[in-house]
C-alpha cells in the first residue's frame, strides 16, 4: 500500500544528465545496485517513483509528476524502463480521444525496470508486476485509465483535507488454495487525519464493449465477501464499496442484471461511465438502490 500524496518538491531542477541507454543487466547485478541506492541516503524521488509504479504498475510522466531529467536519470540507472516510442504514441492517442487529454509528445510513459523491481521487492516484500514493456498498447491504455481513476479520486480526497492510500490489484487479490478468486483493479483507502476514520473502495475499469463480464464480476464480488478471507487481507471489518467506471452503458447493464439476481447480496456497487467521472468524480449511480447521488463522506457531511 502506498500513500497517494503528490511529490511536493516538482518545481525542483534536478542534475543535468546524459541521455540514458539501455545496457543488459543481470537479476544479481540489479539487486547489487537497488541494495547501493537504498543503503546511500536515498533520494525521496526513488522511494516515490518505486512505490507509485510498484501500485500502478505502469504511469505516464503526467501521472507520475517528476521532472523529465529526474525521470531520464532513474532510466539510466535502470530503476525505471521507458516503452517504446511507438507504444507511446498509440496510447497518448487513445488516452486523448478518451477524454483525458495528454500532451502526445510530452507524456512518455514507464515501468519498472530491473534496479526498481528488485528495491520494490525489498520495501515491499513482494514481487511487483512485469511484462509491461511487452503488453499492448490496449493492455497499457487499460491500467493508466484505472490509475487516472485512483489518482483523480485522489485528489477530490486531497482537496477535502482527506489522504489516500492505494494498494495495486496484485496486493488487493485473494487467494483461496493458491488459487485467484478475486482481483480488483485497486483498492482505495480515503483517511480522515483528523478523526481517523477511514473508508475503503474498491476500483473496476471497464473497456469492454458487452455486460457478461461487469455480470460475472459481482457474482465473483458476492462470492468473495461469503468466503471472509478479505478481513484480514484488506485489514478491515467492513467489506469495501466497488466503483465501476466503463466506456459502455452496456456494461452498467452487466452490474444491474448482477446486482438484481443477487438481491440478498452484501455488497455495494457504484457505476459512472468514464466521460461522466471525467467531468464529475463525486457523482455514482448506485446499482443498489437505482439511484444517482453523491457517493463519498464528505459530500454528506
Amino acid at each position: 500500500m502506498i500513500d497517494l500524496e503528490p511529490f511536493e518538491t516538482i518545481a525542483s531542477r534536478p542534475p543535468a544528465g546524459r541521455n540514458p541507454q539501455k545496457t543488459a543487466i543481470s537479476v544479481q547485478q540489479a539487486r547489487a545496485e537497488a541494495w547501493a541506492l537504498l543503503s546511500s541516503n536515498p533520494p525521496k524521488t526513488l522511494i516515490y517513483l518505486v512505490d507509485r509504479l510498484f501500485a500502478g504498475g505502469v504511469m505516464g510522466s503526467s501521472q507520475l509528476g517528476l521532472h523529465p531529467r529526474t525521470l531520464r536519470r532513474y532510466i539510466q540507472k535502470r530503476v525505471i524502463d521507458r516503452l517504446p516510442l511507438f507504444v507511446i504514441h498509440e496510447v497518448n492517442h487513445r488516452l486523448n480521444e478518451l477524454g483525458l487529454n495528454v500532451d502526445k509528445t510530452e507524456n512518455k510513459i514507464y515501468t519498472l525496470g530491473p534496479v526498481g523491481t528488485e528495491i520494490a521487492k525489498m520495501r515491499h516484500e513482494t514481487t511487483p508486476a512485469s511484462g509491461f514493456l511487452a503488453y499492448t498498447p490496449g493492455r497499457i491504455l487499460h491500467d493508466l485509465v484505472a490509475n487516472e481513476i485512483v489518482l483523480k479520486i485522489a485528489q477530490v480526497a486531497r482537496d477535502q483535507g482527506w489522504r489516500s492510500n492505494l494498494m495495486s490489484k496484485y496486493e488487493t487479490s485473494l487467494m483461496k488454495d493458491n488459487s485467484q478468486i478475486l482481483e480488483p483493479d485497486a483498492m482505495l483507502r480515503l483517511v480522515d487525519p483528523n478523526v481517523g476514520h477511514e473508508v475503503l473502495y474498491l476500483i473496476e475499469y471497464h473497456n469492454e464493449d458487452k455486460s457478461t463480464r461487469a455480470l460475472q464480476k459481482v457474482r465473483k464480488y458476492e462470492s468473495a465477501r461469503t468466503l471472509g478471507l478479505w478481513m484480514e487481507a484488506w485489514d478491515t471489518e467492513v467489506f469495501p464499496s466497488v466503483l465501476a467506471v466503463f466506456q459502455k452503458d452496456i456494461v452498467a447493464q452487466g452490474y444491474q442484471a448482477g446486482v438484481d439476481e443477487q438481491a440478498q447480496g452484501g455488497c455495494r456497487f457504484y457505476g459512472r461511465t468514464l466521460e461522466g467521472f471525467l467531468n464529475d468524480p463525486e457523482t455514482w449511480f448506485d446499482f443498489n438502490n437505482q439511484q444517482r447521488g453523491k457517493l463519498f463522506p464528505w459530500s454528506a457531511a
